[in-house]
């Protein structure tokens, strides 16, 4: 018998980074997006946000790649969204896809579970200019999840085709 452990954390965000996400749409759309995951045939381990992006771990099943989920993905929950947000919804076309592995699953979703709290110390979107930016970092953010700041900020905001890679091990 076969066995695979495919834990992918994702992000991606709203078009050009408006605030569409409202706080009265939030629960309904994490609540959408779980159920898309399960209907990829994937569990949706960790969901939350901000009011311009998502956070998503979720355990894939090898019979979809991770292409192919994610525009599946994205393609109906902004279909969904722009039905409950007038018509105003539209997610970038960027995304992070990571893996992670067993050991650090519950790390994961303590920094997913905890978006609202950790962007009010850290602001990566401040800046459309991942060059130029300058994270605002309260004393107590950990190394690591600067790195992984960085890097997300680098690929949603890269245009190039390139794969990005994380090689950072938590501290």
């Amino acid at each position: 018998m076969s066995y695979t452990n495919l834990l992918y954390p994702i992000v991606y965000g709203t078009k050009d980074r408006p605030p569409l996400i409202t706080k009265e749409l939030r629960p309904r759309l994490h609540e959408y997006l779980g159920g898309l995951v399960n209907g990829l045939h994937g569990t949706p381990l960790e969901i939350n946000g901000t009011a311009d992006h998502v956070h998503v771990l979720a355990r894939i099943k090898p019979v979809i790649s991770i292409s192919e989920f994610l525009s599946k993905f994205k393609s109906n929950s902004s279909g969904w969204a722009k039905r409950h947000a007038r018509g105003r919804f539209k997610w970038q076309a960027k995304y992070g896809g990571f893996t992670v592995s067993q050991s650090q699953v519950e790390r994961v979703r303590l920094y997913i579970r905890n978006q609202e709290a950790h962007h009010a110390k850290i602001s990566f979107w401040a800046s459309r200019n991942p060059e130029a930016a300058t994270p605002i970092v309260a004393a107590d953010v950990n190394v690591a999840e600067l790195a992984a700041e960085r890097a997300y900020r680098g690929l949603l905001h890269d245009s190039s085709n390139a794969s990005p890679r994380l090689n950072a091990r938590p501290a």
